[in-house]
């Protein structure tokens, strides 16, 4: 593969890993909400933050949005495989 779809299928796996992520982290402050009767943490690391909820936020936000960054750009690879009739040139 040529350098050309190695820059196409970076810019492709970066926006899918931000756009899956986003999603998540939007969902997980929505469930946050709806959970908690409170917005998240906005600085876990803040002093006003109690430790119970800096950590939950933390732990759930690496994770989640980690989990969607994975399954987007396993989605990504799977349309570039279908589309560019080969795999993408990690």
């Amino acid at each position: 593969m040529d350098i050309e779809d190695r820059n196409a299928w970076a810019a492709v796996a970066a926006g899918a890993a931000i756009l899956g992520g986003a999603a998540v982290r939007h969902g997980l402050q929505q469930a946050w909400k709806l959970t908690m009767d409170e917005d998240p943490p906005r600085d876990p690391a803040a002093s006003d933050v109690p430790w119970r909820q800096a950590i939950i936020w933390t732990v759930a936000t690496g994770a989640l949005v980690g989990l969607g960054s994975l399954i987007a750009r396993r989605g990504a690879a799977a349309g570039w495989e279908r589309f560019m009739g080969g795999r993408p040139p990690f």
